[in-house]
């Protein structure tokens, strides 16, 4: 959930945290910025963990911190949250990329044919 989904509903988080316009465009700086730092070293930590691995770690993190979002009753805790939601979005989308142009998955094209 990035930009797209976000932006049509920033009024009314701002309005039911009692948010101002600076605080409430701290959740897109978060979030960006800890997804662009952090796509630096999820392909290091690929490389060390797995592909899959990593990707179920950004999973989890991604539906942990969404979930800690949804509770928050602060714009600082929202703003954190969308942080760690963003460290979550670096390790799947770059997990994804290197893996779909890769063969880490160990998928046989060869299966399926007569030898």
């Amino acid at each position: 959930m990035s930009i797209g989904l976000v932006d049509p509903i920033l009024t009314s988080i701002a309005a039911g945290l009692n948010a101002s316009p600076s605080q409430v465009s701290l959740l897109f700086t978060s979030y960006f910025f800890v997804t662009s730092v952090m796509m630096l070293v999820t392909g290091f930590v690929s490389s060390r963990l797995g592909g899959r691995k990593t990707l179920m770690v950004g999973a989890l993190l991604i539906v942990a911190f969404s979930a800690l979002a949804g509770t928050s009753g602060s714009v600082g805790e929202l703003v954190a949250f969308r942080a760690g939601w963003g460290l979550g979005n670096a390790t799947i989308s770059e997990i994804s990329s290197m893996d779909a142009l890769s063969t880490r998955w160990n998928v046989r094209l060869d299966r399926g044919r007569a030898s």
